[in-house]
């Protein structure tokens, strides 16, 4: 905007993101990238989620969790990071800043129509 070009910017608010990683997603996404003890450690981290549900006096089962990552841990908003972080390789020509399940997708250019054209699902790279 400072440079006078036309600018779209989105702002996505994940809400309830963190319930939704995927530790065999993360593993495909870190495989190779990190140590194999580290890998095999965060790994560890999220599972063995479980959660009861009570109400009144009643209190139902325990429920195994399949993904998901601990709210408020200190390794939560990095691995959500690491998790969406792929977000960048389905969108072209745009600037994008992220943290942990906030992220805000900036696109410009000098010509408005050809802005209109960059923001076009056909013209994304998915």
């Amino acid at each position: 905007m400072d440079k006078k070009r036309w600018t779209a910017i989105y702002s996505l608010d994940l809400s309830t993101a963190f319930d939704l990683l995927r530790a065999d997603k993360l593993r495909e996404i870190l495989e190779g990238k990190i140590e194999q003890g580290l890998l095999l450690s965060l790994l560890d981290f999220l599972k063995g989620g479980s959660f009861k549900v009570k109400v009144a006096q009643e209190t139902s089962d325990r429920f195994e969790l399949d993904r998901g990552c601990v709210q408020g841990s200190v390794l939560g908003p990095s691995l959500f990071s690491l998790y969406g972080g792929e977000l960048h390789s389905i969108l072209d020509e745009a600037w994008i800043t992220t943290y942990a399940d906030d992220s805000y997708v900036v696109v410009s250019d000098e010509n408005l129509d050809s802005l209109t054209e960059k923001q076009s699902p056909n013209t994304m790279n998915t």
